[in-house]
């Protein structure tokens, strides 16, 4: 029964940490793909150089 109680007065503060998880994942991702573009962009520049 103490332990059922202990993991529901921990329960928020797990969900909390899960949020900062998924959240901080969710920046990575943003930052991948902002990356990605900027690549393409390079890319493109570089090509545009090569042909001018």
């Amino acid at each position: 029964m103490t332990g059922q109680l202990l993991w529901d007065s921990d329960q928020p503060v797990q969900l909390a940490m899960l949020e900062v998880l998924v959240s901080r994942e969710l920046v990575m991702v943003r930052a991948l793909e902002l990356c990605r573009l900027l690549n393409k962009l390079l890319l493109a520049l570089n090509a545009y150089h090569l042909l001018a």
